[in-house]
């Protein structure tokens, strides 16, 4: 009698966690604007985001992490940058703070970069600068992974990391990938070809139009600093462009300039003395065109939930 009533009370308390894990989900995701949002949202089970500098797309990743970690339990979700002291320079701290703020129940443990939650989930933060560094990977299982400063990886290595190694552990639970990054002066690797082309080696790309494409296998956003009104004026423009509008006269660049293009408008476009190349990759037909497209199953965030 006692192990019922006591089965019930956990069974009650555990019920009423998952429903404040669930609520704190829902606000932080109202913490987005508009663009942020609909990347954080969209259902493609393969979604990049190409972006300006400070257009809020390393938070995006920070919220969509955490809306995985707490409204799937015992979910392991994965964030890469390419070295240890960039990912925890980006997301460590701020995550802690978001952590606090909100109340989350989870422990951090500070040598190894996890964070296990109250209810099970798992969140890791890792680089991945050299192929002994991408192996660790290998053999684990993840409901969401997210790669940040995707063109700051060389062209094989990121395939490989793309292919051989998260693809797989994705695969039994369904999970989603993120890829964001700035673009870079060589147009070239697996960044530029899901950003800027409709038919890749790694499947279908589709620009974001506000609606998901069920026949993309990747959904592709983009967005500046222009659209990050998380730092707004009393007119609700962003303070943070018109800084770069003061730095684009300071320094005295034209509309066309590269860094400018670049760095602000979050276009590809090379340096004049940049050396741009073709990247070939041989035995391409061994790979299926929609190799992780999003029909069927589970996609993007846990659904069954009113995240509006």
């Amino acid at each position: 009698m006692l192990d019922d009533l006591f089965a019930d009370l956990a069974e009650r308390r555990a019920n009423d966690h998952t429903a404040e894990d669930r609520e704190i989900a829902r606000k932080l995701l109202r913490t987005l604007f508009k663009q942020q949002r609909e990347f954080v949202l969209d259902p493609c089970r393969q979604k990049a985001a190409l972006c300006s500098r400070r257009a809020g797309k390393s938070y995006s990743v920070l919220v969509a992490a955490l809306v995985m970690a707490l409204s799937k339990p015992g979910s392991n979700v994965l964030v890469i940058a390419k070295t240890r002291k960039q990912v925890k320079g980006v997301y460590w701290s701020h995550l802690k703070r978001l952590v606090a703020d909100y109340g989350i129940r989870a422990h951090f443990r500070n040598v190894e970069l996890e964070v296990e939650f109250a209810n099970g989930s798992m969140m890791s933060f890792s680089g991945a600068d050299t192929e002994d560094e991408i192996e660790k990977f290998r053999g684990q299982s993840y409901d969401l992974a997210c790669i940040d400063e995707a063109k700051s990886y060389s062209p094989d290595l990121l395939d490989e990391l793309l292919f051989s190694v998260i693809r797989p552990a994705l695969a039994d639970r369904m999970g989603t990938l993120m890829l964001i990054g700035t673009p870079g002066a060589i147009l070239a690797g697996p960044f530029f070809e899901i950003t800027t082309l409709s038919t890749t080696r790694y499947g279908t790309c589709a620009r974001w139009n506000g609606k998901p494409n069920p026949k993309a296998s990747w959904s592709v956003h983009s967005w500046t600093a222009k659209e990050n009104v998380a730092f707004a004026d009393s007119e609700g423009s962003s303070l943070i462009w018109r800084e770069f509008l003061e730095t684009k006269k300071l320094a005295g660049w034209a509309d066309d300039d590269p860094t400018w293009l670049r760095e602000y408008c979050g276009v590809w476009v090379p340096d004049d003395d940049a050396l741009v190349y073709a990247y070939v990759k041989t035995n391409v037909n061994e790979r299926p065109l929609d190799w992780f497209g999003n029909e069927g199953g589970p996609h993007g965030l846990p659904d069954g939930h009113d995240w509006q």
